[in-house]
């Protein structure tokens, strides 16, 4: 169920990071995406990057714990209602923020997606809900291409060459 204005290849299927060689990745449907964090990810539709932030813990789905002295459930990848506002209200006042001082925000708030309550599903009490932004840029994926060419270097340069 989606409430925000991005293209219809987000709003119509599940937003949930999947092992690339997984059936479900293979689906029609599926969209190209690259691991953001350990419950985000960015995938590119209609010319734009969106950040889906609560789109499953790793390529997990979203797993349920028992923690604490009672055996508490936890469950993990997910934002929840007020978490998921809160982070697309912070944005947009970090983006008017940032726009009177003549700067751009990397990401732009969207909307929500909230997951459907699939049989099975031991907390059908607890809504799970992914945050959506259209990004402008990652700093997470610059680390991880600098540390990648980092890590190139001594092969493509070896030492003593």
């Amino acid at each position: 169920e989606a409430s925000g204005a991005w293209p219809p290849e987000l709003a119509c299927v599940p937003m949930l990071k999947v092992p690339p060689r997984s059936a479900a990745a293979g689906h029609p449907s599926a969209l190209p995406g690259v691991a953001s964090g350990v419950r985000s990810a960015l995938v590119r539709a209609r010319g734009a990057w969106w950040r889906l932030k609560g789109c499953g813990n790793r390529d997990q789905g979203f797993p349920v714990e028992a923690c604490g002295d009672y055996g508490e459930l936890n469950v993990r990848g997910c934002c929840f209602e007020h978490t998921a506002d809160t982070e697309l209200r912070m944005t947009e006042l970090a983006a008017r923020a940032l726009g009177a001082a003549g700067l751009d925000c990397a990401n732009r708030p969207v909307g929500t997606y909230r997951y459907e309550c699939a049989l099975g599903w031991p907390l059908p009490k607890i809504g799970r809900y992914c945050g959506v932004f259209e990004t402008l840029g990652n700093a997470r994926l610059g680390d991880h291409l600098l540390a990648g060419l980092l890590r190139l270097l001594p092969e493509l340069f070896p030492p003593g060459a």
